[in-house]
Parts: structure tokens; sequence; C-alpha cells
């Protein structure tokens, strides 16, 4: 598809447009969609059809998901470097990044989160390592709303330790293989899009003496998949996050995401992604509450008075602004460099850029 628009270069564009090799990545020719191009269209999206709706939504405690991920999935901007084939951009991930950034403009936490959900957790693993058929699910294109099921009451959140001490905390989600079905009994807890998914991407374990994690796509609309409730949340009102139970649901075999296995390395592979995922979408919210928009900290301490003063005339907090914001641009040009570096190394790794540079 194509994406036309104005507005200001991206603070990534300069440094990802070319690749390791000298050669330009796609979609960064002067002839090809640019960062700012996919920025306008997509601010455009979030002012007319989430922003208008958010203060209303955050009311309610919830959000049409199908509605909005259909809207954004249509444009291409759940699947920015997912491939054109199944309904991707097909750019490279440094596109993923400008959009996220941008998602930073709607006016709540909730929906960017549960929108790196969709595209950073629960797809990746699908589109590269799934059958044909499980890829022409048309996630990326916003007709399902697909959410993960890692963690477990009792479990705790850590992935490493539900993979490595499997046994001391008891994992009890089960996917028992019977003949050319799975048999799944377990619940999932904390599980983000708990509400309104469609289609479900299972890390679960596998009968045997040492367990092992798989991926199983679900669907969501089976009579034994049971809602216990919806979870309410201090802050994040609008990521419908929901403890799910599974009695005797019978998935096809052919819902494997690859081998019996593999899930935990599947889902480790997209974590550092996640991660850069999640940094782009805090960017501009933390720079619109220091600096830039109205009923921002600037405003709100020229209007605080102390001894009939205002507290922004105050050296000290012209120096802490000026802290946070150079912090939030810091914030900014690591990331920026980290994600140049997964297109040049064809994979992040955050650890050891951050060894180099900052130990």
């Amino acid at each position: 598809m194509a994406v036309h628009g104005s507005g200001g270069r991206g603070p990534l564009t300069p440094v990802l447009c070319g690749g390791s090799s000298g050669r330009r990545d796609a979609g960064c020719g002067s002839d090809k969609l640019q960062h700012h191009d996919l920025r306008a269209p997509l601010r455009k999206i979030i002012k007319k059809e989430i922003n208008h709706f958010a203060d209303y939504w955050e009311e309610e405690g919830q959000f049409p998901a199908q509605e909005v991920y259909k809207t954004l999935g249509q444009a291409g901007f759940l699947g920015a470097y997912k491939t054109t084939e199944y309904g991707g951009m097909g750019f490279n991930f440094s596109y993923s990044i400008a959009v996220a950034e941008e998602l930073g403009h709607i006016c709540c936490g909730g929906i960017p989160m549960l929108l790196g959900v969709q595209a950073g957790m629960a797809t990746p693993a699908l589109t590269r390592f799934g059958s044909d058929e499980l890829k022409k699910r048309p996630a990326i294109v916003g007709d399902f709303v697909v959410r993960m099921g890692i963690s477990e009451a009792g479990a705790r959140s850590d992935v490493t330790t539900l993979h490595f001490l499997c046994f001391e905390i008891h994992i009890n989600t089960t996917a028992a293989r019977k003949r050319d079905e799975y048999i799944i009994n377990g619940s999932k807890m904390w599980t983000m899009s708990g509400c309104q998914a469609d289609m479900y991407l299972l890390a679960n374990t596998s009968e045997g003496p040492a367990p092992n994690k798989s991926l199983i796509c679900l669907s969501m609309n089976l009579p034994v998949i049971h809602i216990a409730k919806k979870i309410d949340e201090l802050g994040m009102k609008l990521s419908d996050t929901a403890q799910i139970f599974f009695e005797d649901v019978r998935a096809p075999s052919k819902n494997l995401i690859s081998e019996e296995g593999t899930g935990f390395t599947y889902q480790m592979l997209q974590f550092q992604e996640e991660r850069l995922w999640g940094v782009a979408t805090v960017l501009t919210p933390l720079a619109t509450i220091i600096i830039y928009k109205y009923n921002n900290t600037i405003d709100y301490s020229h209007q605080w008075k102390a001894f009939d003063w205002p507290m922004l005339h105050n050296q000290a907090v012209h120096f802490h602004l000026a802290e946070l914001a150079t912090k939030v641009e810091l914030l900014r040009l690591l990331l920026s460099h980290i994600a140049a570096s997964l297109l040049a190394a064809n994979g992040p790794d955050v650890k050891s850029y951050c060894r180099r540079h900052f130990e």
C-alpha cells in the first residue's frame, strides 16, 4: 500500500535509512516511503478515530478493540515490518519504531500497550515460524485481536522463571497430544486483551518428565474457554486484562507454531523488539508531560504560586525541567542507535550495546 502525507521527519530516519553494507534498506530510498510519510496519516487516524473517544472509553473501562485494530490494520500500521504477503508493509524494523513512537500521541496508555501486544508480542512468532495456513489468519490487518498467555497465578510473570523453575513453581497448564489434537487444561493470568481477543497464542507445557513450552493458536469462541473476570487496573484502564481458564479445550495439532518445545525460544527472540516498541511509545507522553502540551508541568508550575511567586520563576525548577527533558532526548537517541544496530546486525543486543557504551 502507499501512504502519503507531510510532517516533520522522525528522529530515527537519518540513522536508520542505511544498511550495514551501505545499501539503502527497503522503504528508505528517495522514491520510497519515508518515516514522516508514515507518521502523518497515522496521526490523523489517532486524532479522528481514537483520541476523540479516548476519555469516554476510559470512563467505560473498555474500548472497541475490533474496530480500532481494523482501522489501523487496514492502513498497515499493525505490520509495518511484516511481509506484504500476509498484510504487512514489508519495510524494515525502523518503521515499526516510527509507528510506535507516533502511537504515543494517543491520549491514554492502555491502547498503545495493547497495540504493542498485537504487533510486537503475539504476532512475531506467528509470522516467522507459523505455517502458511496460520499466517493467513489476518491478525496483521486487524481482522483478529490476538493476545498472549504466559503468566499463571502463583507462578510469577518472569518467563525465564517459568522456563527454568517449572517444577518449583508448579506450572499447571498442560497441552496433551491426542492423535491430531491437543487437549488443553489450566489457566492464564494477567492476560491483556483478555475479554475481546479472537485468537490466543498460548505458552503452555507439554506432557513428559521435562515439560517444555509450546505456542498453540486457539480460537476464543469456544464454550470451554472461560473468562473469569476483568481485572481493574490502577492506570491502564483500557488494557482489558483478565484471567482465563481452559477446560478440555481441543485445538487441532496443525495450530501448533513450528515444533513442540520451541515456544520459550520464540518468545525470547522477540522480547528485545517488544521492549524497544515500549520505549518508543513512551517518548511522546514523557515529552508532553514535561514541555509541550497544555496542562503540562511547565504550565502548572507557572500557575502554582508560593509566597506570591510562580514556582516556575525559581531557577531550581528550570534546572530540573531541563534535566528531565534532556533525559527524554537521551532516551530517544539511545533507542535510535539500538534500533540501528538491529538493522546492521539483524538482531538487537541491548545488553551488549549498553555495556559497550556506558560501562
